[in-house]
């Protein structure tokens, strides 16, 4: 998305799961990963004991910053499997089976 669309789309975790593909039982784990850094990009509205509103550009920035966590020799495929691990989907929270696949194809996965 670029900066000429305007002011950032807040949405309600419901929606943000929606668009997403993923549960929220997934959503609060992600937000109650001490490590993970969601609940900075969460508001609350109104603060301080709100109910949450997530901006979707910045959470899409958040998605990719750990999509691309691979590093330090940590293959795609290592990363997807930790992150699944973590969160205890059948499933990546970003990534369908189809789509790894394609990315394992792709010589992205290991």
């Amino acid at each position: 998305m670029s900066g000429a669309e305007g002011p950032d789309t807040f949405v309600s975790i419901g929606e943000l799961c929606r668009r997403f593909g993923f549960s929220r039982q997934t959503f609060y784990r992600m937000f109650n990963d001490p490590d993970g850094g969601l609940d900075e990009v969460a508001v609350r509205v109104p603060p301080p004991r709100g109910r949450l509103r997530i901006p979707v550009r910045r959470f899409e920035a958040w998605l990719r910053a750990r999509r691309d966590d691979v590093g330090a020799g940590e293959t795609f495929a290592a990363v997807l499997e930790r992150w699944e691990r973590a969160f205890g989907d059948e499933r990546s929270f970003w990534y369908t089976p189809a789509e790894r696949a394609a990315l394992r194809e792709e010589g992205l996965g290991g």
